[in-house]
């Protein structure tokens, strides 16, 4: 099992931590522009340039927002607000990830086989399809050297 897989841990938690990372980068004017955003309604941060992630970034969090609902639901660690707080937040995340899954099919073929266990709750899905991927080095990398802190220090818009 990866260690991105499982109840929250130490090691899960860890995992996701360091896959999550840098969350933020540093984006310049040139770059909202090509991304047609208006550089007067962007992030301004205290340092100079615009607060921006990358999509993937974005995905991951939803996915590990997900995870981290489906087991904290079954205990009774959460407040009602907390409940209504992550409903809101994973629709838009199953949202985003419909977009995303929609936008880069993986025409990959998967088939099914019958599992080993007698009382087996679903099909074991394979795929033997070669993927083609990005360099997950190169991605961390790029956003690591124009990484902005976690909690950055943002510029309110002036009114």
């Amino acid at each position: 099992m990866a260690d991105f897989q499982g109840a929250p841990s130490n090691v899960t938690r860890e995992a996701w931590t360091a896959l999550l990372q840098p969350f933020y980068f540093n984006a310049s004017s040139s770059e909202l522009s090509t991304a047609d955003v208006p550089s007067q309604t962007a992030v301004r941060v205290k340092n100079g340039g615009y607060l921006a992630s990358l999509g993937v970034y974005h995905e991951l969090h939803c996915l590990n927002q997900m995870r981290n609902f489906l087991y904290l639901r079954t205990s009774s660690a959460l407040s009602a607000s907390q409940i209504d707080y992550y409903h809101t937040h994973l629709d838009h995340c199953i949202e985003v990830l419909r977009l995303s899954s929609m936008c880069n099919a993986d025409l990959s073929l998967y088939t099914f086989t019958w599992p080993k266990e007698e009382n087996f709750t679903f099909l074991d899905a394979h795929s033997k399809t070669p993927r083609k991927c990005v360099d997950w080095t190169q991605v961390e990398e790029w956003s690591d050297r124009r990484k902005v802190e976690l909690a950055p220090t943002v510029i309110m818009p002036e009114e």
